[in-house]
């Protein structure tokens, strides 16, 4: 998997927690674009998503729409984009049969442990990236 061709896209309301992942996973190679708004994230991935967009790391619970709506819609503009959870809630968690099987990480996070798991659920997808129906 060539990192630097990989796009993801963080959304989280916390700033400080949004640099955290940002700056963490430009340090592993990966393209990032990072959003503090759910509304305004999705309203990238509508007008102008970047190249190359293989997952969407985002927070559950944010003001606007929650991080599980933000996957829903995403997913339908992109069938094939990956997404991952991160939540501080344990009881705002997706349930099953709800928005997605995405894993989820509980905060707080432990960076070695994600970028793990980003890089399974990436080397699992291969291929083009996700593509907007």
């Amino acid at each position: 998997m060539n990192k630097t061709n990989t796009h993801i896209m963080v959304v989280d309301d916390d700033k400080t927690m949004l640099h955290y992942l940002t700056k963490a996973l430009e340090e592993n190679g990966y393209q990032i674009s990072g959003f503090n708004d759910s509304l305004r994230a999705l309203e990238t991935l509508k007008t102008a998503p970047p190249d190359n967009l293989k997952l969407l790391l985002t927070d559950i619970i944010m003001p606007g729409i929650d991080g599980m709506e933000l996957a829903d819609k995403a997913q339908k503009l992109y069938p094939d984009l990956q997404v991952m959870f991160i939540s501080g809630f344990a009881s705002h968690t997706p349930q099953k049969g709800e928005t997605s099987t995405a894993p989820v990480m509980m905060k707080p996070l432990h960076m070695k442990a994600l970028i793990e798991q980003i890089d399974t659920i990436l080397s699992s997808q291969i291929g083009e990236p996700a593509k907007n129906t």
